[in-house]
């Protein structure tokens, strides 16, 4: 079985922040929600400040030739914007993975605090740690992960690809199409997929794949099921 443990968020951006920071920093904002498999492509001059307020949202690039590589997934109270002191930022593709609300804060308003306050600085800085440490993981994970931490992986890049074509977080794989993904074989796959199957996470039929529970299956991605 997959234990669960409880999860939070691991940057609560406003947490580091005083209360008068926070309320500073949320005069102006704006949330625009998002519906699962819906795609946030803002325009980088205008989104250099937002936040992940509830949900998950998939943070992913795209190669000229259409190829998918994700960066990362994040969760509510988690930093999605630009980070000033790098200049500029590459392109980034938001996928909500779930019904998501990503909240707007007002660029100019930020910059100007970040300017004046070591907390927001400090924030960012940590931020940018945990993205680059999740970053290391994926690599990690792809080279040197256990099968369920390559099979879930798996499973959630070709979800997520799925989703946005139809909307839904079902697809085709077979068993030995998993297995010649993941670098094993189809018997230890097979008990990789019913341990996420009897957790609840997935389900299964002959030849196709559900996320039931996405929020979940991120979680083993990252790192945060133990």
């Amino acid at each position: 079985m997959v234990p669960v443990t409880e999860w939070r968020a691991p940057v609560d951006f406003l947490a580091f922040l005083s209360a008068d920071g926070r309320e500073d920093i949320l005069t102006g904002a704006r949330p625009v929600p998002l519906r699962a498999g819906d795609v946030a492509d803002f325009p980088r001059d205008r989104s250099d400040a937002d936040l992940v307020a509830s949900g998950v949202v998939r943070a992913y690039q795209v190669a000229e030739d259409g190829r998918e590589a994700t960066i990362g997934y994040l969760y509510g109270g988690e930093w999605l914007g630009a980070l000033p002191v790098l200049g500029t930022a590459p392109v980034v593709h938001l996928q909500a993975v779930v019904d998501s609300v990503i909240l707007r804060l007002d660029p100019a308003r930020f910059r100007t605090r970040n300017e004046g306050d070591i907390a927001v600085s400090h924030a960012l800085a940590v931020h940018t740690a945990t993205i680059l440490a999740r970053v290391v993981r994926v690599v990690t994970v792809r080279t040197l992960g256990s099968v369920l931490d390559r099979v879930a992986f798996d499973l959630l890049e070709r979800a997520s690809v799925d989703q946005l074509r139809s909307g839904e977080l079902v697809f085709k794989v077979t068993h030995e199409e998993l297995a010649s993904s993941v670098g094993s074989v189809r018997e230890v796959v097979t008990r990789a997929l019913r341990e996420l199957r009897e957790a609840g996470i997935v389900s299964t039929s002959h030849g196709r794949v559900r996320v039931d529970d996405p929020a979940r299956l991120t979680r083993v991605v990252n790192g945060l099921v133990v």
